[in-house]
C-alpha cells in the first residue's frame, strides 16, 4: 500500500509538469492537455481503490457524517 500512495503523488506531479510544458510548447497544448488530464485522474481511482474500505466503514467516534 506504500508503494501505491508513492504512485499517487508521482502521478500528480508528473501530471502538473505536463501542465506547465504547455507554456513552453503550445503547438501540443491539446495532447499535453490530454495527457494531464489522465495521469491527473488515475490517483483519485487509486485513491478511491485504496481506502474504499475506510471511507465506507463507520466513524470510530461514532459521529454522523
Amino acid at each position: 500500500m506504500i508503494t501505491e500512495k508513492y504512485l499517487m503523488v508521482a502521478l500528480i506531479v508528473i501530471a502538473s509538469l505536463i501542465r506547465s510544458a504547455i507554456a513552453f510548447y503550445p503547438e501540443y497544448s491539446s495532447e499535453l492537455y490530454l495527457y494531464s488530464a489522465i495521469l491527473w485522474s488515475v490517483p483519485f481511482m487509486l485513491y478511491a481503490k485504496v481506502f474504499f474500505g475506510f471511507l465506507m466503514a463507520p466513524r470510530a467516534d461514532g459521529i454522523k457524517g
